[in-house]
């Protein structure tokens, strides 16, 4: 692994390997088709209290979904409990969001850490895809899929008709496309329940 790179910063020593999404989010027994990408130690530590972050904060919008529920009973609960300052934390980030004609609790676009596990999903799924490191000027953007999200967004077309790439059955699902010029579009799909859009772009489309 020593040709290789960081999937997330490019460092090349002390390499590991980091799970794409968080492993945290698959409840055992763990699916046998994870993907992991090249990351240095430093990177892969650094993403630990994110990704448990991460994992409480999308029970917020995925805790109807029967898939979820494994989840929520092997860890997400006992978590809160011994942890219940974080659970304030994550209710004051929530908003109230329309999804498919149902009102959820979704994420405000503006969280740090939730941010940053987002652009770790993407980073890792495009090495995953291309087998190249995604620039680190590249920009990014995400954002829950709800009712107002559809009328707006026009790109979300452009993958109808995408393959569908599965994570434990439904748990994790994912769709893309990659532009002549380098740009991306994805569709993040979790527990069966809440989709995100993402695009990556650094030239026109």
């Amino acid at each position: 692994m020593s040709s290789q790179k960081c999937t997330f910063c490019e460092e090349q020593n002390n390499l590991t390997r980091e799970h794409i999404p968080p492993k945290n989010l698959f409840f055992k027994p763990k699916p046998n088709n994870l993907i992991t990408v090249p990351s240095c130690r430093t990177c892969n530590l650094g993403f630990q209290k994110d990704e448990e972050y991460f994992r409480i904060a999308i029970s917020g919008i995925c805790g109807d979904s029967v898939k979820f529920q494994g989840l929520l009973l092997q860890n997400v609960n006992k978590q809160l409990a011994h942890q219940p300052k974080l659970a304030t934390t994550i209710q004051g980030n929530l908003q109230q969001v329309e999804i498919k004609t149902k009102i959820l609790y979704g994420w405000r676009s503006d969280d740090p850490r939730i941010g940053r596990i987002f652009q770790k999903i993407i980073r890792g799924l495009h090495f995953h895809e291309r087998r190249t490191l995604l620039p680190q000027n590249q920009g990014m953007s995400w954002n829950i899929i709800d009712e107002d999200f559809i009328e707006k967004m026009g790109p979300v077309q452009f993958l109808i008709g995408a393959p569908v790439h599965d994570i434990g059955n439904g748990i994790f699902q994912y769709k893309v496309r990659f532009s002549k010029t380098g740009n991306s579009l994805w569709l993040l799909k979790f527990y069966d329940t809440v989709e995100f859009f993402a695009i990556t772009l650094s030239s026109g489309f």
